[in-house]
């Protein structure tokens, strides 16, 4: 072994040179020494690389679910020009989004675009009870009317509706303008009565229908001469029955509806009844009396049934008589 200063050559176990004083270190204990500093500076050296780099992806994570909650927010759907953004591609980033569809009604079609669910009325008609319920005093729908029971349609034209129905004799609603549930049941009712589908809602076409209906009814009425015992009894000039008609003692069922069981009954031959409206003892009397001779449930009460066997024996008995 030798001084690496001077270069005397030095016992193996001498701690210093005798020549120049330089501690002697061994070649074991300077390979110990130097090969663990220069392992150590590397392994330092590539963890801080590796830290670094670390550090860069988190921050590019970060910013691009920064941008995806952006446009996420500003648009309830992902932002595709932000996504190409952040994903490098940006090959089509010019589309634009296509614009959502308008809000539709379920059911037949409105048959116009611009239908709006409420109406102001701009020149309202001064009503009293006597011209409420005149259907010339408002415009015809040609739009499309229908029940629904979060937004209930308003206007005038709906006023025509309810008030030639009223006139018609059909009960259960009032000239208010607004297309509530008993107007759309007293349509079904209209519907029902002249074949239609019971769908209770008015377009164009219904619209004319209703009209036309009206039309008929006000001449009907214009023919028939000042009503007595004998012109009264008559079921043509009464609507049919839609509900259920029975006698109550505490309280009689009364209505135009009741006229046309008693006038078609008293055509028919069956005594002991009036014309009056009211549904009392006499008229369920009568009633259970054409039951039985017609093989029908005999409880004096007019539904369904019952009244389509007055339709069919009364048209019978006409063709007979």
């Amino acid at each position: 072994m030798f001084c690496k200063n001077c270069g005397t050559q030095l016992k193996n176990e001498a701690k210093f040179c005798p020549r120049c004083g330089v501690p002697v270190v061994s070649q074991e204990t300077a390979a110990q020494q130097t090969q663990p500093l220069d392992t150590a500076v590397q392994q330092k050296k590539w963890k801080n690389s590796y830290t670094v780099l670390v550090l860069i992806g988190i921050f590019a994570v970060a910013i691009a679910a920064g941008f995806g909650i952006k446009a996420f927010r500003n648009t309830g759907e992902p932002d595709e020009a932000a996504i190409s953004a952040v994903s490098g591609n940006t090959a089509d980033t010019s589309r634009q989004k296509e614009p959502a569809e308008e809000d539709t009604i379920s059911g037949a079609d409105t048959g116009n675009s611009a239908v709006s669910q409420t109406d102001t009325e701009e020149n309202p008609v001064s009503l009293t009870d006597e011209t409420a319920c005149d259907a010339d005093l408002y415009p015809i729908p040609e739009r499309t009317l229908r029940y629904t029971s979060g937004r209930v349609m308003s206007g005038d034209d709906i006023k025509y509706v309810q008030a030639a129905l009223v006139e018609m004799n059909y009960s259960g609603l009032s000239v208010n303008g607004y297309y509530d549930s008993d107007t759309a049941y007293a349509v079904e009712r209209f519907q029902k009565n002249h074949a239609y589908a019971q769908d209770g809602i008015v377009d164009a076409a219904m619209a004319q229908h209703i009209q036309s209906a009206l039309e008929e009814w006000r001449e009907k009425q214009s023919r028939i001469p000042e009503l007595t015992e004998e012109t009264s009894v008559d079921a043509d000039l009464y609507p049919v029955p839609e509900r259920k008609l029975y006698y109550r003692s505490d309280s009689s069922i009364s209505g135009e509806d009741v006229k046309y069981v008693q006038a078609a009954l008293i055509e028919m031959e069956y005594t002991g009844i009036s014309v009056t409206g009211y549904y009392d003892s006499a008229t369920a009397a009568a009633v259970k009396r054409f039951q039985r001779n017609h093989d029908l449930t005999v409880d004096g009460i007019v539904g369904d049934q019952t009244t389509a066997a007055l339709q069919k024996y009364l048209a019978v008995w006409r063709s007979k008589h």
